[in-house]
C-alpha cells in the first residue's frame, strides 16, 4: 500500500497534503470533461499526458539526465500506442508507461525494472487506501501541526460573512446584480455533485493519488514543524486580525469595483 513511498529512502522535500489534493481533484475535473458520459478514445491518450505534466510538476523531477531520457521515450510510446488504437492491450500498455514515468522520474533511488512495472501495475490498487491514510492523518494532526493554516481559514469568517451581506444588500437595490443572481441554476450545480458523478470523481482521484502524492515528510521535520509553531497566534486574533481586515477590504473592493462595472454598462448601454 504504500511501496512508492518506501522506494524513497532518501530524504527529499515534501509536498504538503493539499498540492496533491488540488492536483489530483483538477485530474478528475478534467477526466468528468473527458470520460463522463462520452466514449473513450484519443481523449485517454490526452488525459495520461496531462497526469504526467501535472505529477511531475507538483513532485519535480530528481531522475538522471540518461533516465529521463529513457521514461520520455516510453512515455510518448505508450501514448502514442493508445492514439493509434484504443484497445484492453493499448490502454494497459499507456498506464504502465504514464506510472512508470512518474515513478521514475520522481525519485533519486535506482530500482530494479520488475520493481517498478508492480509498482506502476499496483498503483490505481492502492491509491484509494493511500489516499484514506493521508486524509485520516492530516486530519489527525490538523490542529496540532498547522495551527497557521487553520489560522488561515479562520481569517475568511468575518471577511466572507460581511461580503454575503453586501451581495444581499447590492442585489435589493441593483436590478442587475439581482437579475444575474435569479439566473443561478441551483438545479445544474446539484447535478454536478449527483452521487454516480461524485462517485466518478473520487475513483479517479484514488486511483491517481500515489502519482501526484509521492514525497512524504520525514517524522523529524513534523516535529519540528509542531514545535516552531507553537508560537503562533489564537483563531480569535485570526479572525479579528490583520489578514481578515486585508481580505475583507479586497473583498469590498471587488465588489465595489463590480457595482461600478454594471452601472457603467447599462448607461452606456
Amino acid at each position: 500500500m504504500s511501496i512508492a513511498a518506501t522506494t524513497n529512502s532518501e530524504p527529499a522535500r515534501s509536498n504538503p497534503l493539499i498540492l496533491p489534493l488540488i492536483a489530483a481533484t483538477g485530474c478528475a475535473a478534467l477526466a468528468d470533461w473527458l470520460f463522463y458520459g462520452w466514449w473513450v478514445g484519443i481523449s485517454l491518450a490526452l488525459f495520461y499526458g496531462v497526469i504526467s505534466a501535472v505529477a511531475i510538476a507538483v513532485n519535480g523531477v530528481r531522475a538522471q539526465r540518461r533516465v529521463q531520457f529513457i521514461m520520455t521515450s516510453i512515455l510518448l510510446a505508450g501514448l502514442i500506442a493508445l492514439v493509434e488504437q484504443v484497445d484492453t492491450l493499448s490502454v494497459i500498455l499507456a498506464s504502465l508507461a504514464t506510472a512508470s514515468f512518474v515513478l521514475v522520474m520522481t525519485t533519486h533511488e535506482p530500482s530494479s525494472w520488475p520493481r517498478r512495472l508492480f509498482e506502476a501495475a499496483t498503483v490505481p490498487l492502492r491509491g484509494p487506501f493511500q489516499l484514506i491514510s493521508d486524509v485520516i492523518g492530516a486530519l489527525r494532526h490538523m490542529t496540532t501541526l498547522t495551527p497557521g493554516w487553520l489560522g488561515s481559514l479562520v481569517a475568511w469568517i468575518v471577511p466572507l460573512s460581511i461580503f454575503t451581506v453586501f451581495v444581499s444588500l447590492f442585489s435589493s437595490a441593483n436590478p442587475l446584480i439581482e437579475q444575474q443572481l435569479t439566473h443561478i441554476d441551483l438545479h445544474a450545480l446539484f447535478d454536478i455533485f449527483a452521487p454516480w458523478r461524485t462517485a466518478f470523481w473520487i475513483m479517479v482521484i484514488g486511483a491517481i493519488w500515489p502519482l501526484m502524492r509521492r514525497r512524504i515528510r520525514p517524522a523529524k521535520t513534523r516535529h519540528a514543524a509542531a514545535e516552531s509553531d507553537n508560537s503562533e497566534a489564537s483563531n480569535i486574533d485570526h479572525l479579528f486580525g490583520e489578514a481578515a481586515m486585508s481580505r475583507s477590504l479586497i473583498l469590498f473592493n471587488l465588489l465595489f469595483a463590480l457595482q461600478s462595472a454594471l452601472d457603467l454598462t447599462y448607461l452606456w448601454g
